[in-house]
Formats: structure tokens, sequence, C-alpha cells
């Protein structure tokens, strides 16, 4: 495609296309990851969840601190690469860096399991936790594997493999998970990174089948001396995800800690089910996203663009928002168990700000874009100060559980306010389309008025409460996502 038609035809439609592509194979990932969770909930309890969420949360900082923001790197250079020989070598410097990746995490398995265990969990804890972290590490190669093959296959918006991979990696993490859970506590380590070595290895076959990688470039590569400057990893972008994965698994061990195992795993129910919604509405667009932004080069259009992708997020999140809040005690025992219903009014305060991770995320990435990341560092950086120092303040003081979430949702309405005055002075008012911020206010005060109904009106007024939502949304949805206006201040 040229980059002029790009330019020229930036409408919902193509966005919506991209969504069905995959739509349905990331609502088959949300449902089978469901049902893996409900396995766990079942079968372990909270004590399950709680670990799992440990688990998962060490994975993704050990991943992130030794990917040094290699995924958006490598989406951007080979998306904008036409030449065969750069390619190759791009992706041979993957390849070395993924190596350099694994040496360390072995190295931290072998020797600072004991250390990073007495962390998470305390110097009085199970004699067998080491062992467990040693499992949950050497698990993280997958992850780093399988995110690596991914980012390569999105530099050319290659949608397909990119959905069988992960459909694959959900379909054997929930093939495994329970047999792996009856061998007691110790499965649980391995349930993490299952289905991730399984996708780790279907990545590697479909870069090798699609791009036709020579392996001679790979000691070229290596003999050249100067590979790493094929893919200049961007200090900011590497401490970026460090800070973010670093600020959740914190706030875990600080939940642990101060409130027991039993909290923590009502911690994690809420919180995974909030990254499931916004993961069944992102992750469809995310790979169409950023490739098509880096091909507009007009200002004008990189704002028309940005705006609607605001607009189309935003009108998708509403009712899950409102759902999840009127919802969250049968949804918590749909999805976990009934031992998970008093966590119900944790869900609703934390799916109040679902419809703000609209506007953060398209805004987060466009600074990407502009390769401005130390205002995004910056920004993300106040939000993660604030949102620990909450959590441990509160928590050390004996506040319930519930002042954590309360929290969350303060410190998500600063970043919202501060994304916001960022980027219109930043950007100018082109940015900042006047409409989308009236929309955004007007649902975030109607999730507000959801909670409120949530806790004082009954069923019956809620169920109409719900579809008075769902019309709202028919007609929001018939007026910007089909006649296809322009987004431009005037």
């Amino acid at each position: 495609m040229k980059t002029n038609k790009a330019q020229n035809n930036i409408s919902y439609g193509k966005m919506l296309s991209a969504f069905k592509i995959l739509a349905g194979a990331t609502l088959l990932t949300v449902i089978l990851g469901i049902a893996t969770t409900k396995i766990i909930a079942i079968v372990a309890g909270t004590n399950g969840i709680a670990l799992i969420g440990l688990y998962r949360n060490l994975i993704s900082m050990v991943v992130t601190i030794l990917s040094m923001g290699m995924s958006t790197v490598i989406v951007q250079r080979i998306s904008t690469t036409t030449d065969i020989d750069t390619r190759d070598e791009l992706i041979s410097t993957v390849i070395l860096l993924l190596l350099f990746q694994i040496a360390v995490v072995v190295m931290l398995s072998l020797f600072f399991s004991e250390t990073i265990s007495i962390w998470m969990f305390g110097p009085h804890a199970d004699s067998s936790h080491p062992l467990w972290i040693k499992i949950v590490l050497l698990m993280a190669i997958g992850t780093m594997i399988m995110q690596a093959m991914i980012a390569v296959l999105n530099g050319k918006v290659n949608l397909k493999p990119i959905t069988i991979i992960n459909v694959v990696s959900s379909i054997s993490t929930f093939v495994l998970v329970y047999p792996l859970i009856k061998t007691g506590d110790i499965g649980l380590a391995f349930v993490v990174g299952s289905g991730s070595m399984i996708g780790a290895c279907l990545g590697i076959s479909m870069v090798w089948r699609i791009y036709g990688l020579r392996i001679r470039s790979l000691p070229a590569t290596i003999k050249s001396g100067n590979f790493f400057s094929k893919l200049p990893v961007s200090g900011y972008l590497s401490l970026h995800p460090i800070l973010m994965t670093t600020t959740f698994l914190s706030i875990q061990v600080i939940v642990n800690n101060y409130y027991g195992v039993n909290s923590l795993g009502f911690y994690n129910a809420v919180t995974t089910i909030e990254t499931t919604s916004i993961m069944l509405i992102m992750s469809s667009v995310r790979s169409y996203y950023l490739p098509v932004l880096g091909q507009l080069d007009s200002q004008v259009n990189k704002e028309v663009f940005v705006n609607k992708m605001i607009t189309m997020l935003s009108i998708f999140l509403l009712p899950v928002s409102v759902c999840l809040i009127l919802g969250s005690k049968y949804i918590l025992w749909i999805l976990y168990s009934e031992k998970f219903i008093p966590a119900a009014n944790l869900l609703a305060l934390q799916s109040m700000v679902l419809v703000l991770h609209a506007y953060v995320w398209c805004y987060a990435f466009y600074l990407n874009h502009k390769a401005h990341y130390g205002t995004y560092l910056m920004l993300d950086g106040m939000w993660a100060f604030l949102l620990i120092g909450g959590v441990w303040y509160f928590s050390s003081h004996g506040f319930p559980l519930i002042a954590v979430f309360i929290n969350y949702l303060i410190t998500s309405l600063i970043l919202f306010s501060l994304y916001l005055v960022v980027i219109r002075i930043r950007y100018g008012k082109g940015m900042l389309h006047t409409r989308n911020i009236k929309l955004g206010l007007t649902m975030f005060l109607i999730v507000v008025l959801s909670f409120i109904i949530s806790q004082k009106a009954g069923l019956l007024v809620q169920i109409i409460y719900f579809s008075a939502i769902v019309a709202y949304t028919c007609y929001l949805i018939k007026k910007y996502l089909f006649q296809e206006p322009l987004l431009r201040c005037q």
C-alpha cells in the first residue's frame, strides 16, 4: 500500500476490518484464559490465584528488564525496512539478544532464586518456594522468545501467524492446567509458562517459514561487531516496561505482606478481570494501530487517526465497564467461585477507570511513535510513584483492602488529566479533539452513576439501566463509527 493511499483512507471501516481479523481469535484466547483461571480457582482456591498472579508478574518483570524495549523497536524498524539484507540482520540481532537473555535467566534461576523468594514471600516462607521460583524463571524463556517472534511478524502486519501463535499458546495452557495443578503448588509454576514455551517454538518456525531467514546472516552479524547498532534500544523504552512490571509486582508483594494470601487472591482476581477486559478490546487493534500510525506522513492524518481510534475504543469500553460494575458479584462467581464474591466492590471500583484507558493508551503510544520517550516515562513514572506510595501508606496504616482500589481510581484520574494537559501543550488542539474530551467525561460520569446504582438499586433497575447503556452505545456507534466524521479541530 502506498503512503498516499494510506493517508487518504483513514476510516473506521479499515479499523473495524483489522479488528474483525483478530477479534475472533482474541475472544477465543480470552475464553480459554477465563476457563483456565476458573480451573485454578476451583482446584487451588484463592491461594492458587494469588500464586499465579505473583508468578506471572515475576515473569513479566524479568522479561521486560531483559528485553530492553526490544519488541517495540523491532516493530518500528522492520515496518520501515524494505531491504532484505537489512531485515535479515535485524532478525539476526534479535536472535543474538535472545541468546543473551536466556543466559541471564539461567544464571538468575541458579544463583538468585532464594533471594527472590525471600523478597516475594518473606524470610519465613516455605522452604519449597526457591524451587518454584527457579521453575518460574526458566518458564520466562518461552515468553521472551514468543514475544520477540510476534514482534518480528508484527513488523509487516502479519496478523494471521500472530493470531495462530496466541491461540495455540492459550489452548496449550488450558489443556495442561488441570494435570499440572493436580501435582500440587509446584504445578502452578509450570502453568504460567507452559503455553508460552509451545508458542515460542511455533513462533520460531513461522518466522523461519515467512521470512526465509538466511543462516549465514547470523555469523555475518556477529563478525561485524556492530550488530547492536542494527537494533538501537532506547533507554527510555527499556525503563518504562521495567517500571510498570516492577510496580505491579511490588503492589502484589505489599498486599501479600500486609493483608495475607487470601486478600492477594482477591486482588489478583480483580486485576485479572480488568486486564482481560482491556485485552479483549485493545489487543485486537494493537497490531494495527502502531504500524498504520508509522505509515502516515501527514501530521493532520495522524491527528485524525488517533482521535478516531480514541473514539472507537472508548465507545467499545463503555458497556464493558458498566457490565463489570453492575454484574461484579455474578462475574466473580462465574469466572472464579463463590469464595471470590466478597471482592465484588473491589471489582466495581477497578472497572470505573476502563473508559480512561482508551485515551491514555492511544496517547501513550503516540508519544512512543514521536520518540518522546522521556515524556512518556515521566508521566507513567509519576503515576507509578503515587500508586505504590498510596498502596504502601494505606496498607501499613491498617486501612481495609478497598483503600488500595480507591487509590488506583484516584491515581488513574490523575494520570488521565496529566496526559490531556501534556498532549494539549505539546501537540496542540488537533490531537485533543473537544468532542472526544466531552465524550470521555460523559462516559466517566456514566460509570460513576453505574457504581452508585450497583450499590443502591435492585436487580430490575440495574437491568433496565444496562439496557439503556447498550442503546446509548449503539447510538454512538451509528453516529461516530459509520458516518466517519472528520475528527479535527477547525
